[in-house]
């Protein structure tokens, strides 16, 4: 739960709207990347 943490926290302290799209967008790009090494390490 770190990343939803780190992504809660960045939320309060920049209330941009532009800027929360663009992280909001980042940060579950990278929690998709994290999945996926997971499963390919799984996997292999």
């Amino acid at each position: 739960m770190n990343e939803f943490n780190l992504i809660k926290l960045m939320h309060d302290r920049f209330k941009s709207a532009e800027f929360n799209g663009s992280f909001v967008i980042y940060s579950f790009l990278v929690i998709i990347k994290s999945n996926v090494k997971a499963v390919d390490a799984y996997r292999y």
